[in-house]
């Protein structure tokens, strides 16, 4: 998917957490408008000769309601991941999991491919079933990671073929560091010190921050229309 800006003629004000479109291929945007960035997934092109054409299929699926989406999902023959306790991991936890729920006849082929190779590292649990699998996490590296899951139909299943699954994960430093880190930057760059020179008398206090503020070295976030970041006045 990539986000819409300003290309559906929408009204964006602060509120609008804007619009996507499902992108089928994404090479072209990778060398162009994203060529400063590092897509979360592998760019892809597809070439049609002169007279040819592709067709593409896309599947929706309905659920009851939020927490019905897993068994929607199993029910219609797909795989379900569950990254626990979430999809950001810090680099010293050591009891991370993915639970992987399987629909009857899919089964899971080898272990996972990490990309980068080796940002992490994931180990089967014992005690799994035919229906429900569980690998321990270990994060090794810090940054974006991704997992490639393999699966296939088994003998009994009633379709053939075999299934990628990809878990994209957020690995951060360990938690202590960046909470210590945080709070340097939020005591320095973010803080509004009680001098008196605030019409609003919001110092002494932590604030948002502005990164374009003191010609660019940062700054308290003072004047926003987004009360929730610039603060409100104590009275």
């Amino acid at each position: 998917w990539r986000p819409l800006k300003q290309e559906d003629r929408a009204n964006y004000d602060w509120m609008h957490e804007m619009l996507y479109e499902v992108v089928v291929h994404s090479e072209a945007y990778a060398r162009a408008e994203w060529r400063g960035a590092a897509p979360w997934a592998p760019p892809s092109s597809a070439t049609l000769p002169p007279g040819g054409s592709a067709t593409y299929g896309l599947r929706m699926i309905l659920a009851r309601d939020v927490e019905s989406v897993g068994e929607a999902l199993l029910a219609a023959g797909v795989p379900v991941a569950t990254p626990l306790p979430a999809a950001t991991l810090h680099a010293d936890m050591t009891d991370a999991r993915l639970h992987l729920s399987t629909p009857k006849g899919l089964e899971v082929v080898g272990s996972p491919r990490s990309d980068p190779p080796g940002c992490l590292e994931a180990a089967p649990l014992s005690g799994g079933t035919a229906a429900a699998h569980a690998l321990r996490l270990r994060p090794v590296a810090v940054g974006r990671c991704r997992l490639t899951l393999r699966y296939r139909w088994g003998p009994a299943a009633d379709r053939r073929g075999e299934l990628l699954q990809f878990v994209h994960y957020n690995l951060l430093e360990p938690a202590a560091a960046l909470l210590q880190r945080h709070g340097d930057f939020a005591s320095t760059v973010g803080w509004l010190p009680g001098n008196g020179s605030d019409p609003w008398h919001r110092g002494p206090g932590y604030m948002g921050t502005d990164a374009d503020a003191d010609g660019g070295r940062g700054g308290a976030l003072l004047y926003d229309p987004r009360v929730f970041m610039a603060g409100a006045p104590a009275g």
